[in-house]
């Protein structure tokens, strides 16, 4: 074999490895994120699920929304895939949504996301949005809330959502490369907007199955 053509197979194998190189969670929650202040050019890294679940405790450390919001104007980046779930039959690992705490108090995202293409795989959520406070039906979505913020460049794969797979309740954000592939009920919708929210929804995909019948995917 020439030397180009075993670099190219070293390429592949390495790329392969890499795939399939992420941790699956185990439903703990990290103490801090991987790496970075929150500029533009150091961002917060999210390396797995725990990292990402600290997102809420992080939140938390400021008001619920305005000025005093610790996410506002911060930057937060994925490093790798993040694994919810690899027993997409079960799903054992039940998710809370990013802003949302044990109290049903609701923090707002209200900076930069940026999935850089990574994958966020077995994402479940269990809550309809029926006949709970409205704190709680934002509960339902891989964000609770989220106002002036830019989400960009996320894949959610292996999904299965009684409600909104992705953001519970959104106001003046822009979307960007937002994909969702899975099994959704109820409500068959990736994203709810406030009345009165202005959001920039630019190329929102989503597949897989419908139970509700409902639009959206």
């Amino acid at each position: 074999m020439s030397k180009h053509a075993c670099f190219i197979t070293m390429a592949f194998f390495l790329a392969f490895v890499n795939a399939f190189s992420a941790e699956v969670w185990d439903g703990s929650v990290a103490t801090s994120f991987a790496g970075g202040t929150g500029t533009q050019d150091d961002p917060y890294q999210i390396a797995n699920a725990s990292q990402l679940a600290y997102m809420t405790t992080f939140m938390m450390q400021g008001d619920r929304y305005g000025d005093g919001n610790v996410t506002k104007g911060k930057y937060f980046v994925l490093t790798d895939d993040i694994i919810i779930n690899d027993d997409t039959i079960n799903y054992p690992n039940k998710w809370s949504s990013i802003g949302f705490d044990n109290n049903n108090s609701l923090y707002v995202f209200s900076g930069y996301f940026d999935g850089q293409g990574h994958r966020i795989i077995g994402f479940t959520s269990w809550n309809t949005g029926k006949d709970v406070t409205e704190a709680q039906f934002c509960n339902c979505g891989l964000f609770a809330s989220v106002s002036y913020a830019k989400i960009r460049n996320v894949k959610m794969t292996s999904v299965y959502a009684k409600s909104y797979g992705f953001v519970a309740m959104s106001a003046s954000t822009t979307f960007e490369n937002i994909s969702l592939y899975g099994v959704f009920e109820d409500v068959c919708y990736p994203i709810t907007s406030e009345n009165g929210g202005i959001d920039t929804l630019i190329r929102i995909q989503t597949g897989g199955t419908c139970k509700a019948g409902g639009s959206g995917i």
